[in-house]
């Protein structure tokens, strides 16, 4: 994944262990960026892999 599209608005990588743990699924930004664009992408994430 690039750096420019990390930094679209349209883009949420999702915490699997965040979201058990009760988080947020959608952040404000990004369901605002959802309106912007017409479409969104979330993809999963694992924190400290690479």
């Amino acid at each position: 994944m690039t750096a420019e599209w990390r930094a679209q608005s349209n883009r949420s990588a999702v915490d699997h262990q965040a979201l058990a743990a009760g988080a947020d699924f959608d952040s404000p930004e990004f369901v605002e960026g959802m309106r912007e664009w017409g479409w969104a992408v979330t993809v999963p994430a694992w924190p400290g892999r690479r």
